[in-house]
């Protein structure tokens, strides 16, 4: 589930765990950052998914203290995207988490505004949580780890020319583009809820429940350009105010 930061990611992982509550009979399983555990009860709260269904929130840190997983069938992670590095024991703890089938066959539920950081390999490592590297789900593409070699390979190839020069070239960051729109096209759209404000006010389903509702987005206005002249006071000031910032302070601690 990968909407943009205030479209309700956590409302809609609420709505979609109270269906699949009708459908399942383990427990939930929330892992997200300690700071937002508030923000996810309530959510559920207000959803009354605690009378249907008994869940636990666990933070990050403590995922190698989750050693019985048998009851959990539906498996939320939020904020995914610091589970992009396969190589850590963070990662291990949790893919162990996802994939331990005992009692159930886990459905997992990765929510992030921002699933690619850095690389196409981050989306890969999060899509390997709980899709077989080689035996997906997905029928066009079985062979993840084959599909992501060649994009990854791709992709380094395109990176290594920055090396060259400090800016890559409009057709270099054309072919970025088109890495990403072949990950967007033959993956993604096999797994990824993901809805765009544009999205939202063009799709007729959406449209109409935002007129039903009297809602709205707001229009962003332009970037406007605003001009500030500095007399010869001011100027002196910021002047001396840059001199003290960038050579007169050492930063002594830090160097």
């Amino acid at each position: 589930l990968s909407d943009v930061v205030g479209l309700g990611k956590t409302i809609t992982s609420a709505m979609i765990v109270k269906q699949l509550c009708f459908q399942t009979k383990g427990q939930v399983l929330i892992i997200a950052p300690p700071s937002i555990e508030n923000e996810w009860k309530e959510t559920f709260k207000k959803f009354q998914i605690g009378s249907i269904r008994h869940f636990d929130f666990k933070s990050y840190g403590a995922l190698e203290k989750i050693k019985d997983t048998e009851d959990y069938e539906i498996v939320i992670i939020d904020e995914s995207h610091k589970f992009k590095n396969f190589s850590t024991s963070r990662y291990k703890e949790l893919e162990r988490i996802c994939k331990e089938d005992v009692k159930y066959k886990k459905k997992i539920i990765l929510v992030s505004a921002t699933p690619l950081n850095n690389k196409p390999q981050d989306i890969a490592n999060q899509l390997y949580l709980f899709q077989d590297k080689r035996n997906s789900t997905i029928d066009s593409h079985p062979n993840l780890e084959s599909f992501f070699a060649g994009i990854d390979k791709k992709y380094k190839e395109i990176i290594s020319k920055k090396d060259n020069h400090s800016e890559l070239s409009t057709e270099e960051l054309y072919e970025l583009e088109q890495l990403s729109k072949r990950v967007r096209d033959n993956i993604l759209r096999e797994v990824m809820v993901r809805r765009t404000r544009t999205d939202i006010q063009t799709n007729e389903t959406y449209s109409v429940d935002l007129k039903e509702q009297g809602l709205n987005i707001p229009d962003i206005n332009p970037v406007k350009e605003l001009e500030y002249e500095l007399d010869d006071k001011l100027l002196k000031i910021f002047d001396k105010t840059i001199n003290i910032l960038t050579k007169d302070l050492k930063y002594y601690r830090y160097k």
